[in-house]
């Protein structure tokens, strides 16, 4: 242990005769770690650097799993799944390498891994925060709550104990509030923020979040998801720090050993829409929204940003809106990834949506941006048929595109009920589903087909799959509560779902 941890504090190199040692160990009858050298360990977790590296070498000659038996049982569970691309060890070691490589740059996270103070935390939450994925997937967060906790005691930390033991409880909690839920809604915020407890606990749980996201396949970290996280950190922390702590939202403060903000504008969002239509717009869409009142057909508003473009359609509101515009984008060669409407007190929908390119995965170029416009123009102005531009494109990309169903992708359709911030009861539908072509457009159809309205849409892609949440309301303003009238949309669902599924190459 003391040769690894100069190996770690001073990048050595293991010699032949020092490897030998080690296996002859690993290999022996009598494995057994003292107190002392568990304590070199924790000084090896305490460091600024070359911590996944150093674990990645130790893993490698089979001492980790032998210093952490529960550890070991990692390194050969595999979920057979696209998204988790690795093994639970690998993906471990990955995901400690991907912070440590956050070091003085200038993103997002690495801001918030520049004001970490302590990294020992952060390294025993990623270290620890899948490790009772081989006793129970389904539960291993709760499981592994406990599992930290005795870890961190044999080891001695019982200091940090209850800061890592929290992070592991909690690690999907950040992913599953910023991609599955309306995060514009206080309501959303209040409830995470109780939850976090911290600022500092807040800083934790992004950076975990970032380094589990971006340990999984390759195309599972984009930038979009950056600033979606970020928009979250930044509205959880004013909350936080309540209504006096309101400037201390920007976290990119100077303080000794800050990097300084890049000068880029956030990737956030700041065109503010509320479901209720009692927040301000920004100028540019309330001049669009004046316009539609006055009898404009609709408005479109770009904002390209370095990871997607923000699409803002003002128009009329009308039935299966929603619909209409999730075809126009599929028309267009652009994906949704995240998408939020708004209904002003006239009749004025203003639906914003997050886009992205269909082959390169970021923002719209001008080509892709004009082709937004002529397809609005034919499903707003020309009422064209959406059914007819959805086949189209559809085997238009059939024929590109050829996309193996992974079997053991969910596929399911849970309902939740939320109490908005202004006390509104609303029904969320969480729909897990392969991601494939024109899934949303289905989604939306079969869910306007019962005559309910859509108030807010999340898309979250996991690569094989996907969770499609919708905030809705019945045509009286209220929760979707009849359970046979949930189990009927249900059935609907799933249908479409395999429906789409179903068809070869897609």
């Amino acid at each position: 242990m003391w040769a690894w941890l100069h190996s770690c504090q001073r990048g050595l190199v293991f010699g032949r005769d020092v490897l030998e040692t080690v296996d002859a160990f690993v290999n022996g009858e009598h494995r057994h770690f003292s107190t002392g050298a568990l304590t070199l360990f924790d000084r090896i977790m305490r460091s600024t650097s070359r911590v996944g590296t150093t674990l990645r070498h130790m893993n490698d000659h089979g001492v980790l799993g032998v210093l952490l038996p529960e550890f070991g049982d990692l390194a050969h569970f595999f979920q057979h799944n696209i998204y988790h691309y690795y093994t639970a060890d690998e993906h471990t070691l990955i995901a400690l390498e991907r912070c440590e490589a956050l070091t003085n740059t200038l993103s997002f996270p690495g801001n918030l891994y520049s004001l970490c103070s302590d990294k020992s935390v952060l390294n025993y939450s990623i270290l620890l925060h899948d490790i009772a994925k081989p006793i129970d997937v389904q539960q291993h967060d709760r499981i592994g709550e406990h599992i930290a906790t005795r870890v961190l005691e044999r080891i001695g930390r019982q200091d940090i104990a209850g800061d890592v033991a929290f992070a592991v409880r909690h690690h999907l909690l950040t992913e599953k509030t910023a991609f599955r839920r309306d995060i514009r809604d206080q309501a959303t915020i209040q409830s995470y923020a109780r939850t976090v407890g911290s600022v500092e606990r807040l800083a934790l749980l992004h950076l975990l979040a970032y380094a589990d996201l971006s340990a999984l396949n390759p195309a599972v970290w984009t930038d979009w998801k950056g600033a979606i996280l970020q928009e979250l950190y930044e509205a959880t922390r004013a909350a936080l720090l309540g209504e006096d702590g309101v400037e201390g939202k920007n976290f990119y403060a100077s303080r000794p050993g800050s990097p300084q903000r890049d000068s880029a504008p956030s990737p956030a969002v700041d065109i503010e829409v509320s479901i209720e239509g009692d927040k301000p717009l920004s100028v540019e869409v309330q001049e669009a929204t004046d316009a539609v009142e006055a009898g404009e057909t609709y408005r479109c508003i770009f904002q390209r940003d370095a990871s997607h473009t923000t699409v803002t359609v003002i128009s009329r509101d009308a039935p299966y809106l929603l619909s209409r515009l999730a075809a126009v984008f599929l028309s267009s060669d652009a994906a949704v990834v995240d998408a939020s409407a708004g209904t002003t007190p006239d009749g004025v929908a203003i639906d914003v949506f997050r886009l992205v390119d269909i082959v390169s995965g970021g923002p719209l170029d001008d080509n892709a941006e004009r082709r937004v416009i002529s397809m609005l123009d034919a499903v707003i102005v020309k009422l064209a048929d959406t059914e007819e531009l959805f086949k189209r494109h559809r085997d238009k990309w059939k024929r590109k595109i050829r996309k193996a169903i992974n079997p053991l992708t969910r596929i399911d359709v849970v309902y939740h009920l939320h109490r908005s911030e202004n006390g509104r009861l609303l029904t969320i539908i969480d729909v897990y589903a392969p991601d494939t072509l024109g899934l949303l457009y289905r989604l939306t159809q079969q869910i306007s087909l019962f005559r309910l309205s859509i108030l807010t849409a999340k898309i979250a892609s996991r690569v094989d799959g996907v969770v499609d949440s919708f905030y809705v309301v019945d045509m009286n303003g209220e929760a979707l509560a009849s359970p046979s009238l949930q189990e009927e949309l249900r059935a609907a669902l799933l249908h479409q779902i395999h429906v789409l599924t179903a068809t070869p190459g897609l």
